[in-house]
């Protein structure tokens, strides 16, 4: 019995959290499933059997498993990062939801006899998508706007990656600022930026990879192909004036204001297809130039002081996201939102509201000063109809003395029901959570 065995494969979907699974009443642990893979690859040794084991995880925070089972003749692909949550998938024809999105394509791919890697990338790409946030407070730990990062530990380091052929990724949005400000008055202060939205003096832009099943047209000559990823790469140019006030109306009550003046960008896109369904082929890149309108945000609060240790401030923000437009090199005009053609889009504004609390307690001997603060909020985020309503809330404290000033928060932001307008034809929609945290050292020289 000498010979090398098939590949063993262990796949896991359900309900989990950090180094857990959870079997009804039954929680197999990290550890304990570690112990089961040793106890079960020395028993093969010993009869002469050098299996390869692949084990898959469909649950969420399924990463950290990684650490504690890689080893030698061990492939791990989880679902979702350590820190990431799970997706399950749309509901499908025959009403029956998928448990995990990820696992569910990542199967389809090995059924189509994919390699276990072309066939984790590939799943890992639509997950991204399929995960893909719009929100001007979220950015994922990969940068690419997606709640939803499988892992691959196919090296036995113990980390795991989520390192992809084909991924989506930004230089980001660069603005050079000149600021100005006026005091009007003792009690009204007025200030204006130009921002500058240049490739100088960096790139200026980002990268996204989509994906598409057929028929699709390739080139003049290529007509068809089932399935292809498109490759676009756009570089941003324009310019626009950020407006502000601050006035203190009384000693008690201040109000500001914020306008941010919509503008057309300029897009240099270039585009390139590579097919992997039925033949291989890679065209090459085409860049053509098309327009990105930028729609107009405008805020306003106000603050209310009751003492020098109490203070009560709210806000609301508002962003014309139906202006949200890109016009293509032929003219054509799309919601940069949903895709959709400008009048077959239903898009609406959003309009975020806060309200915040804040408590200083005060040390006049030691010349300190710690604040409590606490808030709630509403973040909707625009979609196709009415925004998805998210909501949330932040807690916060603190520590200055002299010239160090130190912060730091912890927020809490879910949703309901939300992502209704991504597929649906399958009837999708999510419930989402999701825990920051932050800090801040400021010193004054």
């Amino acid at each position: 019995m000498n010979g090398k065995a098939g590949k063993l494969i262990i796949l896991i979907v359900g309900h989990g959290d950090k180094e857990k699974i959870y079997f009804d009443s039954e929680t197999l642990t990290a550890d304990l499933f570690k112990e089961w893979l040793n106890t079960l690859q020395t028993k093969l040794k010993n009869n002469g059997q050098q299996n390869d084991i692949i084990i898959i995880l469909g649950t969420c925070y399924s990463g950290s498993f990684i650490s504690k089972l890689s080893g030698e003749g061990r492939i791990i692909i989880t679902s979702a990062h350590k820190d990431e949550m799970a997706f399950k998938g749309p509901v499908l024809d025959d009403g029956i939801r998928q448990g995990d999105f990820f696992i569910a394509e990542f199967l389809k791919k090995i059924q189509s006899n994919y390699s276990i890697k072309k066939s984790f990338v590939d799943a890992a790409l639509l997950t991204r998508h399929f995960t893909y946030a719009i929100s001007d407070n979220f950015v994922s730990m990969y940068d690419d706007r997606s709640l939803q990062h499988p892992m691959i530990d196919d090296n036995h380091d113990g980390e795991g990656s989520h390192d992809l052929r084909f991924s989506i990724s930004g230089e980001g949005q660069i603005a050079i600022g000149l600021a100005v400000s006026f005091q009007l008055i003792p009690e009204l202060a007025f200030g204006i930026t130009f921002n500058f939205w240049e490739n100088w003096p960096g790139k200026n832009g980002w990268e996204q990879t989509t994906w598409e099943k057929g028929p699709v047209r390739i080139t003049e000559t290529i007509v068809e192909s089932n399935e292809v990823f498109i490759f676009h790469k756009y570089n941003f140019q324009g310019f626009n004036i950020n407006l502000g006030l601050l006035w203190d109306i009384t000693n008690h009550f201040t109000l500001g204001a914020v306008v941010k003046t919509p503008f057309s960008a300029d897009l240099a896109h270039t585009r390139r297809f590579q097919s992997i369904s039925p033949t291989q082929y890679q065209s090459p890149s085409r860049t053509q130039s098309e327009k990105l309108d930028m729609p107009m945000s405008y805020g306003i609060g106000v603050a209310y002081r009751f003492s020098d240790q109490w203070t009560i401030s709210a806000d609301i923000y508002s962003t014309k996201w139906q202006d949200f437009i890109l016009t293509d090199s032929n003219g054509d005009r799309f919601s940069f939102i949903n895709g959709k053609k400008e009048e077959l889009s239903n898009v609406k504004p959003t309009h975020h509201f806060r309200l915040g609390l804040e408590y200083l307690m005060f040390n006049k001997n030691l010349k300190y000063i710690i604040p409590i603060r606490g808030g709630i909020f509403y973040d909707p985020m625009p979609a196709d109809g009415y925004p998805d309503n998210y909501y949330g809330l932040s807690l916060g404290t603190g520590f200055a003395q002299g010239k160090y000033i130190f912060d730091i928060a912890c927020q809490y932001r879910y949703g309901n029901n939300v992502g209704q307008d991504k597929l649906e034809r399958f009837k999708f929609s999510q419930d989402f959570f999701e825990v920051r945290g932050y800090g801040s050292l400021i010193y004054y020289f």
